[in-house]
């Protein structure tokens, strides 16, 4: 049987044949879901449904740059690489890639948290939460990785396993902080050791040793 479309038919209008949906256009009809191949919902990507068809979810998407799940949709299994969070530097310099970095604030309601360089020597700039991903110019908005790896980065004045701890004055060290009024924050450790593809194993922001750095001889 051919396709009997409607007659002057409005722009929006919808048209379903055989499980096949139809929208017109303004000049044609756009075929926007079947039973194999659900199109109508923007970004929703296919998956099988179990019976031999594919369906959709508008939960389950594409938005051109990331691959979306909304609450309550969450990943069920293991996942390989880095944990990262959107960060918004704000502190008015620029931050280097690698650089430990703390929570300065959050921009209005979005789940964007503004950051600046972590310092060990200063407790109002403690505890680093990650690592900037990318160099972060001021204002820009880019991400930080909070656990996992950071790769491509010159690690070769280190050994293989080292300690990293966030630095006084900021960046990393491997040396950890010893002066009365400097935090102790072990964020991670050294992966491979390279001067270019280098790597590091981020796995402690979040939190300053409890325990103060006291002068020998010194007493709590």
């Amino acid at each position: 049987m051919a396709l009997e479309f409607p007659a002057n038919p409005s722009i929006g209008t919808i048209y379903t044949y055989d499980n096949i949906m139809w929208e017109y256009n303004g000049y044609a009809w756009d075929k926007t879901s079947d039973e194999n191949f659900p199109l109508g919902i923007s970004g929703a990507i296919q998956y099988h449904d179990g019976s031999g068809g594919f369906t959709s979810n508008a939960n389950f998407k594409f938005d051109g740059t990331n691959v979306v799940l909304t609450s309550p949709l969450h990943l069920d299994g293991d996942i390989l690489g880095g944990v990262h969070h959107y960060a918004h530097n704000t502190s008015g310099v620029g931050i280097t890639r690698g650089y430990p970095v703390y929570i300065t604030g959050m921009d209005g309601s979005s789940n964007i948290m503004r950051i600046a360089k972590a310092d060990a020597a200063d407790p109002s700039k403690m505890p680093a939460v990650g690592l900037a991903e990318t160099d972060i110019a001021n204002g820009d908005t880019a991400q930080i990785i909070m656990f996992g790896t950071l790769l491509q980065v010159n690690t070769s004045e280190y050994v293989v396993n080292q300690t990293l701890y966030v630095a006084p004055g900021g960046g990393l060290t491997g040396i950890r902080p010893t002066a009365p009024t400097h935090l102790v924050q072990n964020i991670g450790k050294v992966g491979r050791v390279q001067s270019n593809s280098g790597s590091l194993i981020v796995m402690g922001p979040g939190r300053s040793n409890d325990i103060p750095n006291i002068i020998d001889g010194g007493t709590y």
